[in-house]
């Protein structure tokens, strides 16, 4: 005798069955119930009351009939999509039509049942894993689609259930992971502390201020399940809000973690839909790497990447740098943090951290890195810095007392340069002095201007000429253009020009330092220097 709580689809199966039985043979009848047309929409319904709405749809090709625990099974190949991510695996529907299980790619399994608690085994005693080796091209989403191990059933009541019209339910049960080197992280170590956070959905004109209770519970590889904290309390404010609520976990044990979160366990709400309450989710847990960050020295570099003059000048930009050694076997990504503090400041002010930086080099097995950042000191006095590693402590280290060192540079004010050429020398070649004052036509020969920066602070990029009058002209001529790069205030810097002496008489050379003075100097009247000398 059929019954309105019957699951609808087994009515269906039964009154096209007894439509088909007569003129059928016992092999024909035992294969109607697996086709596409009975087994899919079964599916979809079932997703549909799972939680997913009409925003999930399965299209599975049968495969044919294989046994089961204890029925004949459907076995079925395809995909189900759910706003927009593919999910690729297998299904399997048994006889009764009242049991499903779903098998990802990546293993991981979910059960539907109608008429009560479902495990896999009940339906497949053999596990239905894909082997690595039959894997499809589509990847499996980060998130795979997880259906929750609910009890369904599927009814057409006369009558509604509540007098009110509300649904509170899960939708998405997550592991926070941190972001390393600016892409997610893919794995979860043991000993370091995550977040589980559950997604929320209020729904119906009925659902403002009830409250209910939220908890969380976690079972360990080999365990089972363990509260996780305490029992919370929540009110809905609103129709259709979306709520979060986080629970913190440390694994200490690699291996499978089961998660799961239970929305009004105590059943003290009547909701519309009293099966989509708990959401599970599985993760794996790996060994921490072997990584030990340590930095070993920090120096300050000029901007040619000479080392900084010390005092260094106010108003120029310099290089803080720091060596970094991972002395572990695993290569591991360096996240710095740099502060500063000028000489009046009482605390430190972040110079560049993980937001500035960019993407992080990686370090390990002893191997040394450089990492650093620009600054420009504003006023004379004394400037600290502290360099610090893995600050979030993302990795578990074996020694986390040697992530951070500290240095200082003492600036003083700074002034104006003053290029001055001290001497134009004669030499035979670019290594030695040529000492005679006297050129023998025919040879060739090199000056050397030297000129000194007098002033306090360095010159920045300027050109000089060096011209020369040949015996017997009256015009001065172009010997040499030069682009000098940054003289350094106190150094001294070189031009060597090579010329030949290609007829007796008197040789004249002039040579103007910053020739279009685009170097403001502290002294302009000093940046000529004249060499006289005659060839015979």
């Amino acid at each position: 005798m059929l019954s309105l709580n019957h699951n609808p689809w087994q009515i269906m199966f039964l009154l096209f069955t007894a439509l088909l039985l007569f003129g059928c043979t016992s092999e024909q009848v035992n294969s109607l119930w697996c086709t596409k047309q009975v087994v899919n929409p079964i599916i979809n319904t079932y997703l549909q009351q799972a939680g997913y709405g009409d925003n999930v749809s399965a299209d599975l090709e049968v495969v044919g009939q294989t046994a089961g625990t204890n029925k004949p099974l459907c076995s079925l190949n395809g995909t189900i999509t759910y706003n927009g991510t593919l999910w690729r695996g297998k299904a399997y529907v048994d006889q009764s039509l009242t049991n499903v299980l779903l098998v990802s790619e990546d293993g991981t399994e979910s059960c539907i049942s109608s008429t009560g608690a479902c495990r896999s085994t009940d339906i497949l005693s053999v596990s239905a894993f894909y082997p690595s080796s039959k894997k499809s091209s589509i990847p499996t989403p980060i998130s795979p689609i997880i259906i929750p191990r609910v009890n369904l059933t599927i009814i057409t009541p006369t009558t509604p259930a509540c007098a009110e019209t509300l649904d509170y339910y899960p939708y998405i049960l997550e592991v926070d992971l941190p972001i390393i080197a600016n892409a997610w992280a893919r794995n979860i170590t043991i000993n370091k502390s995550y977040n589980i956070t559950a997604h929320f959905m209020h729904k119906g004109p009925d659902a403002r201020g009830k409250q209910y209770s939220i908890r969380f519970y976690i079972k360990a590889p080999g365990g089972s399940w363990q509260p996780l904290g305490e029992r919370q309390m929540h009110s809905s404010m609103s129709d259709n809000q979306v709520y979060q609520l986080r629970k913190e976990f440390t694994p200490t044990t690699p291996g499978r973690y089961e998660l799961k979160v239970a929305l009004d366990e105590e059943n003290a709400i009547c909701e519309t839909n009293e099966s989509n309450n708990v959401r599970t989710a599985s993760i794996s847990v790996v060994n921490q790497p072997r990584v030990d960050f340590a930095v070993r020295s920090i120096r300050f570099l000029d901007s040619d990447g000479t080392a900084a003059p010390s005092p260094a000048t106010t108003g120029l930009r310099y290089w803080v740098n720091a060596s970094v050694v991972n002395s572990q076997p695993d290569s591991a990504p360096i996240e710095p943090t740099i502060y500063w503090k000028g000489p009046r400041s009482q605390s430190w002010d972040v110079l560049t951290d993980r937001a500035l930086y960019g993407r992080f080099p990686s370090s390990g097995n002893g191997r040394a890195v450089d990492v650093g950042w620009t600054f420009m000191p504003a006023e004379a006095g004394r400037y600290e810095f502290r360099v610090v590693i893995d600050e979030r402590n993302i990795f578990a280290e074996t020694n986390e007392n040697n992530n951070a060192l500290e240095a200082s540079l003492t600036t003083r004010q700074s002034g104006l340069p003053d290029l001055h050429p001290i001497v134009i020398s004669l030499l035979n070649s670019t290594r030695g002095s040529y000492r005679e004052l006297t050129l023998r036509t025919g040879n060739r020969y090199y000056i050397d201007v030297a000129t000194n920066n007098i002033g306090t602070l360095e010159a920045g990029r300027h050109t000089n000429w060096i011209l020369w009058m040949q015996p017997g002209e009256s015009q001065w001529a172009l010997l040499n253009t030069s682009n000098v790069v940054i003289t350094r205030a106190g150094n001294q810097g070189h031009n060597i020009i090579p010329f030949t002496a290609s007829r007796a008489g008197l040789y004249r050379f002039e040579a103007w330092i910053d020739f279009w003075n685009n170097i403001t100097e502290s002294n302009e009247n000093n940046n000529v220097v004249r060499l006289n000398i005659t060839a015979s």
